[in-house]
């Protein structure tokens, strides 16, 4: 890996371009470099109320203000990254969540960010832009700042060049929640790539499926209210809302499946953390031939303070050959979908772990299953 190849992670490649850790820990600094005579209040009252910023100016700040907000929570929080491999990924996105309840979340950080590159996944079937990974925060809390049982918070900020996209929905969509005798209260929505997962126990939300559902009819509830009969449906809010069914479709089952990996106990993961190739002024190369560990700490101190920390790289060692081959001759060649199991442990079976069953191939000797078809593991595909 060259210096150039470092921009391959976002999170590098984004404080490089636009000096995000000059403004680490001030965030009022930070909006004053777009927001002239910025007073400190709500940003949002501000450039929309006092400032003299036009709509244009308006609208990039508030692309990259999100996009520093993101980034500015995941260097505050540790810096961590994770970069899984190809063949890791694709097997992950073979394996089904649906029933997946937040006790099998056991993750390493709270928040951290996670490489979706390997797979190239566009944001929109019309778009070429690429989805290059997600920031995840992972809390279990509420408002009070108490961690109750039966209580946990998701969300995932998905990130990439959205710019243009950005741009095509910000003026056009909408969310109008009723606030007061029938009336709307209206702000901008303007990104689909910011998805919020919440589980309630008490309110029948106790699974992954049940939780993106009731993402799904929030944001519905919200671009169209069954009450305001003022506004009519836009195709830009149609597309909107499809364009969100569509990445949720396309990563959130593949980013949950990561999350429970990564749960899983030590001996069951592949992680290397490690320093990237390619560090500026051959850093790490310097790191291995240091010969004291006071030279050592102070190689690592300067790379720190240029913005890199060790990656965890996961699934290096991960190749084909893992995957256990099943045949059955009745049927065609095809993938089996893996799945998570609750496996019991600890004195007297109390305690549980999550173990990961691998996704098969059926019938390999009768060549390569067929691309995007995939078979639950309850559909009747053996005789057996």
């Amino acid at each position: 890996m060259t210096e150039e190849d470092l921009q391959y992670y976002y999170p590098y490649r984004i404080d490089k371009d636009l000096n995000f850790r000059q403004y680490a820990d001030k965030n009022n600094d930070f909006i004053r470099r777009y927001v002239p005579n910025y007073d400190g209040t709500n940003i949002y009252e501000f450039i929309t109320r006092k400032s003299e910023l036009s709509q244009k100016e308006i609208n990039d700040f508030q692309y990259i203000y999100k996009t520093y907000s993101n980034w500015s929570d995941w260097y505050k929080y540790g810096k961590n990254m994770f970069s899984f491999s190809r063949e890791l990924l694709q097997m992950l996105e073979r394996t089904d969540v649906s029933d997946i309840s937040p006790d099998n979340f056991h993750l390493p950080y709270d928040i951290f960010y996670l490489s979706l590159k390997p797979l190239n996944i566009k944001i929109s079937e019309d778009r070429n832009e690429i989805i290059e990974g997600v920031y995840i925060d992972h809390n279990i809390w509420n408002h009070s700042g108490e961690h109750p049982e039966g209580y946990c918070d998701l969300s995932f900020h998905f990130v990439g060049d959205f710019k243009s996209i950005f741009d095509k929905y910000l003026p056009h969509v909408k969310s109008r929640l009723e606030y007061t005798d029938g009336k709307y209260e209206e702000y901008p929505l303007g990104s689909f790539w910011d998805v919020w997962l919440n589980f309630e126990k008490k309110e029948g939300r106790e699974t992954v499926k049940q939780a993106i559902d009731y993402f799904i009819e929030g944001l519905k509830e919200e671009i169209f209210p069954k009450n305001d009969t003022q506004n009519l449906v836009t195709d830009y809010e149609l597309d909107f809302f499809s364009s969100t069914l569509k990445l949720l479709d396309k990563t959130l089952n593949l980013v949950i499946n990561c999350m429970l990996y990564l749960s899983q106990p030590t001996d069951k993961k592949d992680i290397d953390l490690k320093l990237p190739k390619g560090l500026p002024s051959n850093y790490d190369k310097k790191l291995t031939f240091a010969k004291t560990t006071k030279e050592s700490k102070k190689i690592e101190n300067k790379i720190e303070s240029l913005g890199f920390t060790k990656i965890h790289f996961v699934g290096q060692s991960f190749k084909r050959s893992h995957i256990e081959i099943s045949n059955n001759s009745n049927v065609q060649t095809h993938w089996r979908r893996g799945h998570w199991r609750n496996q019991k442990c600890g004195i007297n079976l109390k305690d549980s772990k999550i173990i990961w069953i691998l996704p098969t191939i059926v019938n390999n000797d009768k060549g390569e299953p067929l691309k995007g078809h995939i078979y639950n593991m309850d559909e009747k595909t053996t005789n057996r």
